[in-house]
């Protein structure tokens, strides 16, 4: 699956990068959780810049772990759901993802990272960066959906990333189920946004991934 990224951009760059602006001009930076390697963990919900196609394309913060309209509250549905990852292959059977399949968007990443198991109950893993061959920025599949919180008031875009199955490389690493997140090439991303079938990113064996292990081989990392 999907549960940490990175991004390694200010809102500048990614304006540049994607050719559309950020709407309204808040700093995503001061807002990303702490993280010594870069990490961004996704169960912390943090809030993040993705980009949404509506009369035209614009950047927003969206929160990762999508929250579906009907949910009364926030915290009651995070305690039973987890919405940061969806299977393409069966999103449109999902109560909670229904009503977003046609609110596509791209979620702006510089690098994901996954363990490897390196025994069978997964207490020894290797974390892995990953990264997309020769790019500083790429994106992946997504879909979001507009919440207003009924204790608040507040409208929020919360997105969820959706997974796919693994490339050779990525069964190596994610060797337990084998998914990956839908990493799209760039020429596919308006193709995505204008509600291109999903048929047509249920497989992504040719995408070139490149893994790095963290730390260096030999220093496992040691998860209780």
């Amino acid at each position: 699956m999907c549960y940490y990224y990175g991004l390694d951009a200010d809102f500048e760059t990614i304006e540049h990068h994607y050719g559309v602006k950020h709407h309204p001009p808040v700093q995503y930076w001061d807002k990303r959780p702490p993280s010594p390697s870069g990490m961004i963990n996704g169960f912390g919900h943090p809030r993040l810049p993705i980009i949404k196609q509506q009369q035209e394309k614009e950047i927003v913060l969206g929160e990762w772990g999508l929250i579906p309209h009907w949910a009364k509250d926030i915290s009651q549905f995070r305690k039973g759901a987890n919405t940061l990852n969806a299977m393409i292959e069966t999103v449109a059977e999902k109560p909670s993802y229904r009503d977003s399949l046609k609110r596509r968007c791209l979620v702006v990443v510089s690098e994901f990272y996954e363990y490897k198991w390196m025994d069978e109950k997964g207490k020894v893993k290797i974390l892995h960066n990953i990264k997309a061959t020769g790019k500083d920025l790429f994106s992946l599949a997504g879909i979001y959906s507009p919440f207003k919180d009924p204790n608040t008031g507040e409208l929020i875009d919360s997105y969820t990333i959706l997974t796919t199955e693994a490339n050779t490389l990525m069964a190596e690493i994610h060797n337990t189920k084998k998914r990956m997140p839908v990493v799209l090439h760039k020429d596919e991303e308006e193709l995505w946004l204008n509600d291109d079938a999903m048929e047509h990113y249920f497989c992504r064996k040719e995408i070139e991934l490149e893994a790095t292990p963290l730390p260096k081989p030999g220093q496992e990392l040691f998860l209780f």
